[in-house]
């Protein structure tokens, strides 16, 4: 006979848990973007489109840079 099995996912990374509380804790984990701004461009190179870093704002009032990788 097949059995019933509850799981629960965190709604920001996808991961499953077991237990109700887990998954709750998982998602009060991530910190979720609000805002980006910031754009830092090249001085030294006009026609790249893309920022060299933005600023990112996240919910609870912490910010974090991100750098472009360069290729």
């Amino acid at each position: 006979m097949p059995r019933v099995e509850t799981r629960y996912y965190c709604d920001v990374c996808g991961k499953y848990y077991m237990k109700k509380e887990s998954a709750v804790e998982c998602e009060k984990s991530h910190l979720i973007p609000e805002s980006v701004n910031g754009a830092d461009y090249a001085k030294d190179d006009r026609k790249n489109q893309y920022p060299d870093s933005v600023l990112v704002h996240f919910k609870g009032g912490k910010s974090a840079r991100y750098y472009r990788m360069q290729r």
